[in-house]
């Protein structure tokens, strides 16, 4: 027969385990893969964030071909499925955001239709941390592989290669933001009062960025960097793996101008010159980001071919030796040190 000491012993074990999840699991991150992706493909930072008890989605909304219906309709299916995800968990008090590749403006779209301006709330939580990796802020249609380094692309094929991804090859390869302008969703997501505000809520912003070998998103648009800084760059750390530089700019009030929230002279686009009405779009777009403060995280990783995409998440796409054998365990490193932050 049970005691009523041994009863009260093991009321005290369930209750202090319930309490300890609930503690640990008020916090969720949101994971938003890339063109083409899985829920699997950021599996190693998921393991990392549930080991430290963090709650994790492991977005499924746009996976494979579902990755083509655009950035509008792929961040709406993405803000519906933060919605159904808290619908089934209680207790989550903040949220934080990993957008790999086009899953970072996927993300960037998603935190734009949860947000509550009044509240500052996204989703009803607390907005703590928005992670980038390899995401084409800029979008592709200047800054392929070959056009940043020289080599010209003709119009015509990347048009052509747009049109195969459907609506999201044209909001990535086919809008042109110097030609477009406001028409083009690339260029208000980077610089509209309605997407801004939502990134600025978060308590911290960063992104990682490839400084060389990323066939799928170069370093100028992933790290919205100006050619000039993309060069110096490449001059000092091309022989030098791993983290090789971090850029940091931080937040613009309306009485500072960009040169004042630089710290260091670490800000890469401080040469931008005039006022916003005076620059290019593509500019105008590097600094309105710039102003909402970001840590940019440069990274290199040596090697012959192009395969810098898929390492800098660690991505999980094939068998592990398969990854391994392409090298995409080298940015476990990297991954560590996300989920740390």
């Amino acid at each position: 027969m049970v005691s009523t000491c041994s009863i009260v012993v093991l009321l005290i074990a369930i209750g202090w385990a319930v309490l300890t999840k609930a503690q640990q699991s008020d916090h969720l991150v949101v994971l938003s893969h890339g063109l083409h992706g899985s829920r699997h493909d950021l599996t190693y930072l998921a393991d990392h964030l549930e080991k430290a008890g963090c709650l994790v989605l492991r977005s499924s909304a746009n996976e494979m071909l579902n990755s083509h219906v655009g950035v509008h309709a792929g961040g709406m299916k993405l803000a519906d499925e933060v919605w159904n995800f808290l619908y089934l968990h209680s207790g989550v008090r903040r949220i934080s955001f990993v957008g790999n590749s086009l899953g970072g403006l996927f993300a960037r779209y998603a935190v734009k239709e949860l947000f509550d301006e009044p509240t500052g709330l996204i989703a009803t939580l607390r907005p703590h941390h928005f992670l980038t990796i390899a995401t084409p802020h800029l979008g592709v249609r200047n800054y392929t592989f070959f056009d940043e380094f020289g080599i010209q692309v003709p119009s015509q094929l990347k048009d052509l290669v747009a049109r195969g991804m459907g609506r999201t090859g044209l909001d990535m390869l086919g809008d042109d933001p110097n030609q477009l302008g406001s028409e083009s969703l690339i260029y208000r997501m980077a610089t509209s009062h309605e997407f801004l505000e939502p990134l600025r809520a978060f308590q911290s912003r960063r992104l990682l960025a490839n400084l060389n070998l990323d066939l799928m998103v170069p370093l100028g648009t992933a790290a919205f960097l100006e050619h000039e800084e993309v060069l110096r760059l490449r001059a000092q750390h091309s022989e030098v793996p791993g983290i090789v530089q971090i850029l940091t700019t931080h937040p613009v009030t309306p009485d500072m101008d960009l040169a004042q929230s630089c710290a260091d002279n670490q800000c890469a686009n401080v040469g931008v010159k005039g006022s916003s009405n005076q620059l290019l779009p593509i500019d105008e777009m590097r600094k309105s980001l710039d102003q909402l403060g970001w840590i940019k995280v440069i990274v290199n990783f040596k090697g012959v071919f192009p395969m810098a995409h898929n390492q800098i998440a660690a991505v999980t796409k094939f068998t592990t030796e398969i990854d391994r054998l392409l090298g995409f365990h080298e940015g476990r490193y990297l991954i560590d040190k996300v989920a740390q932050w």
